[in-house]
């Protein structure tokens, strides 16, 4: 086979850039600090600990402070992350340095309630004895029931278990305020979402409603009617990469439209390149993240319910940077030519995002109700938002029919030659080899590689030939793009 070949441009790929990684230099320092921190002790990639940190400033953000663009314009502060990855790396670990400071602040808030109750039950136990003395029966029985209606009183929490059903959540969340997180290494509670454990069948109405902190009818609960005027719900949750493929695949999830409201990480696998030890733990940087969670917990937590919820606001020049994202986005959304045009779902709550995300950066700075959400914090969060679109893009194109190739699957041969420098003349296994670990090929097969180094050969990003082997049989050679030989070249 020769050497001498003249190639053609190869066709893009849809999106014109591939799933990059985690922007974490545009954070906040203690937010920066932590991201690598972490990532680096627990050898996991950077987009890990970010995504999480997200959604643990979103669970303390969500039920104290809202943010504004402007002309109506409001997003609650929490938010839903999803981050893939395969078995054994590392996912669980990782999750829990990042929401130590968390739980901390969760048991805290309990044992100071439960101090605080202690305190009544002992005072009512005091009065009642008075009231005996006295021989005042309805009195006492008046005593009784105040008594047993604290005791009835649920425990204020800031986290909820990763194997709470939804209708659990809704009833719990309801006597918490209308408030929830969930960080879970796992992928449990994704699984619950995605109906994985209760015959396929998603139960999405809690957590659709909880994104955009609207009104939820939970019903009785004990004596009182509990509905939520202002649910508010997040999510941290890390899957592998098979759980959000289902998803992706779910009809239910992709039109009610549970999956457009996630920013979806799917980063590359670090299994076979670790080394034996991570760096040493950064207690510095893992304690400026503490306080900066401490400073959000300290804001007080309004009433749901009432007229004047506390609300950020944004710098002119933040607001107008939001603005210029809106209009460079709205294009991408055409479903025609645009290259998000196939997302509707996801892009069109995507402005939304980036906003909630500048809201979080500006809290977890240190600043307040007080200060402006500046312009470094929105530039910072469109960053952000660019970073996320390449992925999502991926993670949607795994829900390819049987028989059809995602565009996800194609950049993830095409990411795999340039990570392994595959160049030269090969055989279909050295491809598949690439990238055997990853969901689709474990779900497809030889056959699923086979039909995307088909669609490449296609698509001008490898070239084709059949050489005769030792027994004389015919074997299928492919040989890549030379632009793919440069790590920075022509996507």
């Amino acid at each position: 086979m020769s050497d001498n070949l003249e190639w053609e441009d190869p066709a893009p790929l849809g999106m014109t850039d591939e799933p990059g990684a985690f922007p974490t230099d545009c954070l906040p320092p203690a937010f920066r600090g932590m991201v690598r921190a972490v990532a680096g002790n627990k050898q996991v990639p950077e987009e890990l600990p970010a995504m999480m940190g997200l959604s643990a400033i979103g669970t303390l953000a969500q039920c104290r402070v809202a943010i504004s663009r402007g002309h109506g314009w409001v997003e609650p502060l929490n938010t839903y992350t999803v981050t893939a990855m395969p078995s054994g790396s590392g996912k669980t670990p990782a999750e829990k340095d990042v929401t130590r400071p968390l739980r901390k602040i969760h048991k805290r808030v309990r044992s100071e309630y439960n101090d605080v109750l202690t305190g009544k039950l002992d005072e009512l136990e005091v009065e009642r004895s008075r009231l005996a003395l006295k021989n005042s029966k309805d009195a006492e029985k008046e005593i009784d029931r105040q008594i047993d209606e604290l005791k009835e009183q649920p425990e204020p929490r800031v986290l909820f278990g990763s194997d709470t059903t939804v209708e659990a959540l809704a009833s719990l969340m309801a006597v918490n305020g209308g408030h929830a997180g969930i960080m879970d290494g796992e992928g449990e509670f994704f699984g619950i979402l995605s109906g994985r454990y209760s015959g396929q069948i998603p139960n999405l109405g809690l957590a659709l409603k909880a994104y955009d902190g609207d009104y939820y009818e939970v019903g009785r609960i004990g004596r009182k009617q509990r509905d939520m005027e202002r649910a508010v719900l997040s999510l941290g949750l890390a899957v592998q990469p098979a759980v959000l493929m289902d998803a992706a695949k779910s009809v239910a999830m992709r039109e009610r439209g549970l999956l457009a409201r996630f920013l979806i990480a799917v980063p590359p696998s670090l299994l076979g390149t670790r080394a034996p030890e991570g760096t040493p733990y950064d207690h510095e940087a893992m304690a400026l993240w503490e306080a900066a969670l401490e400073h959000i917990a300290a804001m007080p937590i309004p009433d749901p319910e009432g007229e004047d919820f506390p609300t950020l606001r944004l710098s002119e020049l933040a607001r107008k940077l939001h603005v210029e994202f809106k209009a460079w986005l709205e294009p991408r959304l055409h479903p025609d030519d645009g290259e998000l045009g196939d997302l509707p779902g996801w892009a069109s709550k995507h402005n939304g995002r980036v906003l909630r995300i500048a809201g979080m950066l500006h809290l977890v700075s240190g600043l307040g109700l007080e200060d402006e959400v500046s312009e470094q914090a929105m530039r910072s969060a469109i960053r952000i938002g660019r970073w996320a679109i390449p992925h999502a893009v991926a993670a949607f194109g795994w829900d390819a029919a049987p028989g059809e190739v995602s565009e996800g699957n194609c950049r993830a041969v095409i990411a795999a030659i340039r990570r392994r420098n595959i160049t030269g003349w090969h055989t279909q296994r050295e491809y598949h080899r690439a990238v055997k670990n990853q969901a689709w090929v474990k779900q497809g097969g030889a056959v699923a590689v086979l039909k995307v180094l088909e669609a490449l050969v296609e698509s001008r990003w490898l070239m084709t030939a059949t050489k005769t082997d030792g027994t004389g049989k015919d074997v299928v050679m492919y040989r890549p793009h030379p632009s793919l030989e440069d790590p920075d070249g022509d996507r």
